[in-house]
């Protein structure tokens, strides 16, 4: 049984109901989320040539790179909440960074889908945005060429990387 804590007004609260509000913030924050993605895709697949020249004339950038763009910054905001909601079209979730071993540059992956070496990646996160090729993948100090899900693999990567950073693979 959940022991109860006194609030400022001085009511019992749970910790289960404390638990329970997180949780449902958390679907709610993804709904919406969730939802202006959708609307975004859709506002690029209904718009006319005339709109997007004049898009990639103002920004220099076409529609389709800056929803793009727009959708991996939701990623890294949202990714130290532990939520992992937006497809970003041209990328898949691969995997999340669960260790860094600084000095020599080796990242522990929670493998969440196939990953093989040579496959291009990119690690990003709030403070990271790295792009390469995976070039080392190691399970227990054995080399291996094929990642399945559900396993935890090291990674040699190109920069420092954080805990909670996702991976995904380059369609």
């Amino acid at each position: 049984m959940a022991k109860a804590k006194k609030s400022a007004k001085g009511k019992k609260v749970s910790h289960k109901a404390k638990k329970v509000k997180t949780t449902r913030v958390e679907r709610v924050a993804k709904k919406v989320v969730n939802q202006a993605v959708r609307q975004a895709q859709k506002a690029v697949k209904q718009a006319t040539p005339q709109v997007k020249k004049f898009v990639k004339q103002v920004t220099g950038k076409p529609v389709e790179r800056i929803v793009s763009e727009a959708m991996s910054q939701v990623n890294r905001a949202i990714a130290p909440a532990g939520l992992k909601l937006v497809s970003t079209g041209n990328k898949k979730l691969v995997g999340e960074i669960s260790h860094f071993f600084d000095k020599i540059s080796v990242a522990v992956i929670e493998v969440k889908d196939t990953i093989n070496e040579g496959d291009a990646v990119t690690i990003e996160g709030p403070q990271t945005n790295l792009k390469q090729k995976i070039s080392s993948m190691q399970i227990e100090h054995d080399k291996i060429k094929s990642a399945k899900k559900g396993q935890s693999v090291g990674m040699k990567v190109a920069g420092p990387v954080r805990r909670k950073d996702l991976v995904y693979k380059a369609l």
